[in-house]
């Protein structure tokens, strides 16, 4: 005997979108499609949005599970697989696909079909603790308790390992450490090109916002609100277990390492406090502070960044991406023809466990942000330790160099016109700037 249909309220975020909907009769899981047309690199994951929200039963629960089409064809899984919506959740549903094809990418076009939506009656149930478990005939036999072993763990690691982690080498070899390129990696380069350029931007926005906010800081008072859950990271150290596989160690940040990118770091007086990375012609600057323990204050900061900027007489315009809410600003600077323009910057940010983490991403992720991605993944796969030490909030998680790095004397490096990472390995090569910060 068939069962009614138990009744979800549902709202389309894009009205375009096609509503969820089964494609044969008896199937449990109705078709979740994007909204966004996005091409995954081998290994590389993003979040993809489905245009609808749902508001469920009490007493039920959805769960977005892969499509098996998918995985057998093109390797696409789901990072989080099943996600829960629960009944309290409102929000537009996000799909965390990854593309674990070793070779090939894969292109989802607008209204793709990218996962099924399950809904089930779930159980809410009363933990009691007792001194001893009754027997089982597993007991604790077998091949022990199940492990939920994070896609970040060293394990899952070995299952899907970007290029560069096999192709790695020391610095000392003068082979750049998360690129494995002739690069140094820590030294001083003449900014020239487009990936220069956006770092720039980055350290030059940064530089005035954070002057505009400090002045534009009164004595409001604000609302303080606990830290929003960090599903997808960034993580602190004591969630991860091995924060330096694959990552390169600065000290209070282990910083992913990409095919391709450059490092550079940034020093206030004798402290380095930020590292920007550079990746085509985009660059994204990562910098820990110090935060309450029971308050996130990337609400505040936002607030604080948006003054500023507008003060400059810039335009903010404040989204929900794919980091969480973001702050897409034009910021006003004297263009190198001494005209007048905008630099267009994301400030993202995410909140852990005394300590907030602030993203600046300039160039074409910014100007596009549909093409940040892998700058996104560095963003989400950085691991912060802020150490147990009394620090003040806001005051900066400090860095250090890679025990196998080493700095470049200015008066050895010499002006190329080719390529960064070109040269045989005798050769020096100009490495990434070490930019003051006021």
């Amino acid at each position: 005997m068939s069962r009614e249909p138990v009744p979800v309220l549902i709202r389309r975020v894009d009205p375009g979108v096609p509503l969820p909907a089964y494609a044969h009769p008896g199937d449990a899981g109705a078709d979740l499609r994007t909204t966004e047309s996005r091409e995954l690199a081998p290994g590389e994951r993003a979040v993809l949005p489905t245009g609808v929200s749902i508001a469920l039963p009490e007493g039920y629960a959805a769960f977005v599970h892969p499509r098996s089409g998918l995985a057998a064809r093109c390797g696409v899984a789901l990072v989080n697989a099943p996600g829960t919506v629960d009944a309290g959740y409102r929000g537009e549903i996000k799909v965390i696909v990854v593309n674990l094809d070793p070779r090939e990418s894969v292109r989802f076009e607008r209204f793709d079909r990218i996962a099924q939506l399950v809904v089930q009656q779930v159980e809410r149930v009363r933990f009691q603790e007792v001194a001893e478990l009754p027997d089982s005939a597993r007991a604790e036999g077998a091949s022990g308790p199940p492990v939920a072993t994070p896609p970040w763990t060293a394990e899952a690691a070995q299952t899907v390992k970007p290029p560069w982690v096999a192709r790695r080498v020391g610095i000392d070899t003068l082979r750049s450490y998360p690129t494995g390129k002739d690069s140094d990696v820590f030294g001083r380069r003449k900014k020239k090109g487009a990936a220069e350029d956006a770092a720039g931007e980055a350290e030059q926005v940064v530089d005035s916002v954070d002057t505009e906010a400090d002045e534009a800081e009164g004595g409001r008072e604000r609302v303080r609100l606990e830290p929003e859950p960090r599903p997808d990271g960034p993580w602190d150290s004591s969630e991860v277990r091995e924060p330096a596989e694959g990552r390169v160690d600065l000290g209070g940040l282990f910083v992913p390492g990409v095919d391709g990118m450059e490092l550079r770091v940034e020093v206030a007086g004798d402290a380095i406090v930020a590292a920007t990375v550079v990746l085509r012609d985009s660059a994204i600057q990562l910098q820990a502070f110090a935060a309450p323990k029971r308050e996130g204050i990337w609400g505040e900061v936002r607030e604080e960044i948006a003054s500023g900027i507008t003060q400059q007489g810039g335009i903010i315009d404040e989204v929900e991406g794919p980091l969480g809410w973001e702050l897409r600003a034009q910021v006003p600077v004297q263009l190198p023809d001494g005209t007048s323009g905008f630099h267009v910057v994301r400030f993202v940010g995410v909140d852990g466990p005394r300590w907030f983490l602030r993203g600046v991403i300039s160039g074409q992720g910014a100007v596009q942000p549909q093409a940040a991605g892998l700058l996104e993944q560095i963003f989400r796969d950085t691991v912060v330790v802020r150490g147990e030490g009394p620090m003040a909030p806001r005051d900066p998680i400090v860095l250090k160099l890679p025990n196998d790095a080493q700095m470049v004397p200015e008066s050895v490096q010499q002006e190329d016109a080719g390529s960064r990472f070109s040269g045989g390995m005798g050769q020096l090569q100009r490495g990434p700037e070490i930019t003051e910060v006021r």
